[in-house]
């Protein structure tokens, strides 16, 4: 039942990741009074991908069309995706438990190697990259409270990002919206990695 109901919520935000590889997400261009309404995606372009709890996500053959930088980020998503339900261990950076850190850091090595080494810290991650003004999948979104940044997550869109939560009602790696007020009020920096 866990199995199922985790490929089922696996499978929704692929298909939100394939509404992206195909061109700006529905909600940007509902946004937009120049672009026609979004169009009806194709769903058979999540066959392919392999989705195990506690596995990395195999990218499907059609990913190879794409454009490096938007592979990767769809990749960057993917991957993070996949550690969802991690535990939440302080100072932790495998699939054993992992802090807010250790996860952003996790994800990155082994999605972006290349650009590594990132940092370990959530302070390290608020000089990362370039800073942004606008939020996009796959940016690092950085939080902070009387200036002091204490979190970081990865974006999944404007509106929702994924992280290593200490403490609430849910722990370990979860996604988490910006419509919350504590996030909302606490978040001071969004920082894009050039893949």
């Amino acid at each position: 039942m866990l199995k199922a109901r985790f490929r089922a919520r696996a499978s929704f935000f692929l298909l939100a990741w394939a509404i992206l590889a195909q061109g700006r997400s529905p909600l940007a261009q509902a946004r937009s009074s120049v672009e026609k309404p979004p169009a009806l995606y194709d769903t058979r372009l999540l066959n392919g991908f392999a989705v195990e709890p506690g596995e990395g996500i195999a990218p499907p053959v059609w990913v190879k069309s794409l454009e490096p930088e938007r592979v990767a980020g769809i990749m960057l998503i993917a991957e993070a995706l996949s550690w969802q339900a991690v535990p939440y261990r302080l100072g932790g950076e495998s699939r054993e438990g992992v802090d807010c850190s250790g996860f952003v850091r996790a994800v990155l090595n082994l999605t972006l190697p290349s650009k590594g080494p990132f940092p370990r810290t959530s302070e390290g991650f608020a000089l990362l990259g370039t800073r942004q003004s606008l939020i996009e999948p796959g940016d690092i979104l950085v939080f902070a409270e009387a200036g002091k940044i204490f979190h970081v997550g990865i974006a999944l869109s404007e509106n929702s990002f994924i992280h290593a939560a200490s403490d609430g009602p849910r722990k370990g790696v979860i996604i988490s919206g910006l419509h919350e007020s504590y996030w909302s009020q606490r978040l001071s920096g969004i920082r894009k990695i050039e893949y």
